[in-house]
């Protein structure tokens, strides 16, 4: 047992892979970002082999952030969190008290959290539409 305000290596353990999920998912969204732009540009320049290459990029990036996505979730869970939002915001405030992957994230990429959850709900939009 840890002793008051000493994070047990369990919970250290999680605020590592957290913190490397985060990182990896923060960057395919940048990636996918980047393309749903380049594939914008493509779809107004009507170049039906280049809308095909785009697309087919896409379906592996978004394949690629839905399994991060799914390691995250699966920690959440692993640790009694539930696997949305909230259970993450928790998840994060067991295993990282002094929001050293927040703050990992967002100075790495100097944006707001706010931004990245943005980025997150565009390419969810993109996985269900």
């Amino acid at each position: 047992m840890a002793a008051a305000g000493v994070p047990s290596v369990d919970a250290e353990i999680c605020r590592e892979h957290l913190g490397t999920l985060l990182t990896e998912e923060i960057a395919a969204l940048r990636d996918l970002e980047d393309l749903l732009t380049r594939e914008y540009e493509v779809l107004g320049a009507k170049n039906v082999a280049a809308i095909e290459r785009t697309a087919l990029v896409r379906q592996q990036m978004v394949g690629d952030l839905a399994r991060t996505e799914e390691q995250r979730r699966s920690l959440c869970t692993m640790h009694g969190y539930s696997a949305d939002w909230v259970g993450l915001e928790s998840l994060m405030r067991w295993c990282d008290p002094k929001a050293r992957c927040y703050r990992a994230c967002v100075n790495a990429h100097g944006e707001p959290r706010s931004a990245v959850i943005s980025t997150t709900r565009t390419a969810y939009w993109w996985r269900h539409a």
